[in-house]
């Protein structure tokens, strides 16, 4: 027959995981209360068993939330010493209108001391005080190593406070990201100066703010020979005007939900010069972009290049198409250039 386990021991295996985030377990929870108890002769006030399931129970609790939780060490440090503070007074101010009681006499109550002394108190509620002193102190404790881990994780203590900081507007505190972005590109026209490009801009961008936020989705171009041919959000078609051919490109705002996301797709043609590049990026972060070229002409020679530090693949050749992807995440102005000329003529 195989061994059972204790109690404590089931309950040290469920939460092990959680707690290494910590640089802790249940049985050093245990051991550091039994030192703690035993040196200072505590044992008829505080109760080992309470501490260590609720101080347990008070680390899970806290790494559930640990993504809400500032990396701005510092600032987090000083709240949680002000709210440590507050909460031992509030919980001893407790204790000590709980040694009074309240003896009406005609219309004037009047109050007198129980009798019992703190340290009686405490020992009468050993279960009660314990718990309390452990939730309050293993909760701010977490809370410091988590904010503290999370600094460590954004920083890495690498980077001048100049790149924290951007890191920190751009990136920590973006509101929107886009995920599956598609830039699907065909040579329409081809002459002895010019090309036009018909462009399909697809994407799904994601609300990450609590609140409902709007979106402006747009084509940018400095090109004035842009014209949009079509805008879909959600599935649904909006009206462009034929004369929208602009300097700055086109947009147009649209509602989306707190952690919902929705869907965009541009269509533009652009005329660019016969030896001429053009820029595919993203302006928010995005979990992967892609270029696909398709057909293009044979007068036409096509380079690339990577505005990108992550994971790259080489351009596929798909039929008589092109593909290039950038995945494992995209920053803000990361992506593709790509570059064409007239096809050098043989003999």
């Amino acid at each position: 027959m195989g061994k059972t386990s204790s109690p404590q021991s089931q309950f040290a295996d469920m939460f092990q995981n959680v707690l290494k985030e910590f640089g802790t377990s249940v049985p050093q929870i245990s051991v550091l209360v039994a030192i703690f108890v035993g040196t200072f002769g505590l044992p008829d006030y505080f109760n080992a068993g309470v501490w260590t399931v609720v101080a347990t129970v008070s680390f899970v609790f806290v790494y559930a939330f640990k993504r809400h939780i500032s990396p701005r060490f510092t600032r987090v440090a000083v709240i949680l010493g002000v709210t440590l503070v507050l909460c031992l007074s509030l919980g001893f101010g407790f204790v000590k209108l709980s040694l009074i009681r309240t003896q009406p006499d005609g219309d004037a109550p009047d109050t007198a001391r129980t009798g019992l002394t703190t340290k009686e108190f405490m020992k009468n509620h050993v279960y009660a005080t314990t718990a309390y002193l452990a939730a309050v102190i293993s909760i701010h404790l977490a809370i410091f190593i988590v904010s503290h881990k999370n600094e460590e994780a954004l920083h890495g203590r690498v980077f001048p406070p100049a790149i924290n900081q951007a890191i920190e507007e751009q990136l920590v505190r973006a509101l929107f990201y886009k995920t599956r972005v598609e830039n699907i590109v065909q040579f329409s026209e081809v002459t002895d100066d010019s090309v036009v490009l018909d462009t399909k801009l697809r994407y799904e961008v994601v609300n990450r703010s609590e609140e409902r936020r709007d979106w402006i989705a747009g084509f940018t171009t400095y090109n004035k020979e842009t014209e949009i041919t079509k805008v879909v959000v959600d599935n649904e078609e909006i009206y462009v005007p034929p004369q929208v051919t602009t300097l700055e490109g086109y947009s147009t705002t649209c509602s989306v939900e707190a952690g919902a996301a929705a869907k965009i797709e541009l269509h533009a043609r652009v005329r660019y010069g016969i030896s001429d590049f053009e820029l595919y990026t993203t302006y928010h972060p995005a979990t992967d972009l892609s270029l696909l070229v398709s057909n293009p002409p044979e007068n036409i020679d096509i380079r690339f290049e990577w505005l990108y530090g992550g994971r790259r693949g080489n351009p596929v050749h798909i039929d008589n198409d092109i593909q290039v992807r950038l995945e494992g995440g995209v920053l803000n102005h990361q992506g593709i250039k790509m570059i064409w000329r007239p096809a050098k003529k043989n003999g």
